[in-house]
């Protein structure tokens, strides 16, 4: 019995869709963390924890650092851990930030990593949580490279990862189920993929509340059809400043590139928006800051309205 983990590349991936696909498995449940757990995109604190205590070692003391790193994989497991019978207990989270720690901290896991095409996913975080697209290219950009770097140093250890993409889900399930299986060395026939290709739908940007909100309720598949492929209707601009901030991560992780042309409006557009960034991260600090500090004025406001209303029915009772 021992931890599986999911790390998405990024928010709006397909980490719950594949995590609710996984647990269709007989021998597959879900481990004692309710939620995301990141546990490893924390993990440097702990990182940096074994490395001070190191310091203070003296060299004939002979003490074995991997023996530190073990006992809090050790414990990281016992924290997930459901304690009921099962091949594996599942847990994820839609970040991969410190994802070269996870050989030393999650030293009995086997993980499975989901990418999806950035274009797609700033699309879905555009339309879902309002992100502007510089910052969701960035975000994934940088998830990307992480996922690269850690592909290509940990050659010698790819039965414990496997990297999965999501459009193979939407594309060709069956197929990709049964190498997620062969993955985890669980038995097919204990897997239930009629429900599997009816799996109901959670939190699409394309399922939204009256109030425009990202529904999380479920939603069948016959309810609406979900596109995969979110960036389809985008201008030749916006591809090229894709291209410019994640081409080189894209195409590593076999996701094509349109309008790869560098045409004349090329570098002087990206230019000018790499200027522009800085700019913009602080306009969108200022307009959170401000609505926080609206809505906590709103929030007071109601709360002084209720107790002058209880104030008044008081002096109208006595």
């Amino acid at each position: 019995m021992n931890p599986l983990m999911i790390l998405g590349i990024s928010q709006r991936c397909g980490t719950n869709y594949l995590y609710n696909l996984l647990l269709l498995h007989k021998d597959i449940i879900p481990s004692n963390n309710s939620g995301e757990d990141y546990l490893l995109s924390q993990s440097d604190v702990l990182n940096q924890y074994v490395q001070k205590v190191k310091s203070n070692w003296l060299t004939n003391w002979n003490n074995d650092e991997n023996k530190l790193y073990s006992g809090i994989s050790q414990g990281l497991t016992y924290y997930l851990n459901p304690e009921k019978e099962c091949s594996f207990f599942l847990t994820r989270t839609p970040d991969t930030r410190n994802l070269k720690h996870f050989p030393k901290f999650f030293q009995k896991t086997k993980l499975i990593i989901l990418t999806r095409d950035g274009k797609d996913v700033a699309e879905s975080a555009a339309k879902g949580f309002g992100w502007f697209y510089d910052l969701t290219f960035k975000i994934w950009g940088k998830s990307a490279k992480r996922i690269i770097d850690f592909r290509d140093e940990n050659k010698m250890e790819q039965h414990r990862f496997l990297i999965v993409k999501y459009e193979d889900l939407l594309d060709n399930l069956p197929a990709t189920l049964l190498e997620i299986m062969r993955f985890c060395n669980v038995d097919e026939k204990d897997y239930n993929f009629e429900k599997a290709l009816n799996l109901p739908v959670r939190g699409s940007s394309f399922l939204k509340d009256d109030s425009g909100s990202v529904n999380w309720n479920n939603k069948t598949k016959n309810d609406k059809p979900i596109p995969g492929r979110r960036s389809e209707n985008w201008g030749v601009l916006r591809y090229y400043r894709f291209n410019y901030l994640c081409g080189k991560y894209s195409k590593q992780l076999g996701y094509p590139l349109k309008h790869n042309k560098k045409q004349a409006v090329y570098y002087p557009y990206n230019f000018i928006l790499d200027v522009l960034y800085p700019f913009k991260i602080i306009f969108i600090k200022l307009r959170r800051k401000y609505r926080e500090r609206f809505n906590k004025d709103i929030k007071n406001q109601n709360i002084y309205s209720v107790l002058s209303l209880l104030k008044e029915n008081n002096s109208k009772k006595g």
